[in-house]
């Protein structure tokens, strides 16, 4: 081989190297971002768990009042029946302690 031969090789060999560095280069590049994006999808499903987690508590805390109010409103009911029974009781007592003046 000529020496003009020889240097020429040695440059296309010079330039299959530099390429191969340069896609190695560009593939671990890919590999790292595909490795960050799959980081980010996680923590995404995660967020997205809690999410649905804080959204079912809410939902069922929610319920839950919806579920005493009946029973809140039926103490109450009951305690104002109470009353009225017992203001209804003091009535005669309180007409005679006041006498005649009271309506």
């Amino acid at each position: 081989m000529s020496n003009t031969d020889n240097n020429r090789l040695d440059r296309i060999e010079a330039i299959v190297e530099s390429n191969g560095r340069a896609i190695r280069a560009m593939l671990e590049a890919r590999a790292t971002e595909r490795l960050q994006h799959e980081e980010r999808i996680y923590r995404l499903e995660m967020l997205t768990e809690r999410v649905a987690r804080v959204q079912f508590g809410v939902t069922r805390m929610l319920s839950s009042i919806d579920e005493d109010r009946p029973t809140m409103l039926r103490k109450l009911n009951t305690i104002e029946n109470n009353v009225d029974r017992i203001n209804s009781k003091l009535d005669p007592l309180r007409g005679s302690a006041y006498g005649s003046t009271h309506n």
